[in-house]
């Protein structure tokens, strides 16, 4: 019983880590596409927030 709990706690962290990564991975491409084409709002997360980096966004991508 306990091993099929971890079993399923493990599955859940694992798809869990692959939806964070789709969204970093999202978040630089999208942030590399603003800086490529001058578009500001795909450039920063939230308008309080600094614009992402060139350099970052394209280590998020690559990450």
């Amino acid at each position: 019983m306990k091993n099929q709990i971890n079993v399923r706690l493990a599955n859940r962290l694992k798809n869990f880590s692959k939806a964070l990564a789709a969204f970093v991975f999202l978040l630089g491409l999208f942030s590399v596409l603003g800086w490529q084409f001058g578009i500001d709002i795909f450039k920063e997360v939230a308008p309080s927030l600094p614009v992402i980096a060139p350099n970052t966004a394209c280590s998020f991508v690559l990450e």
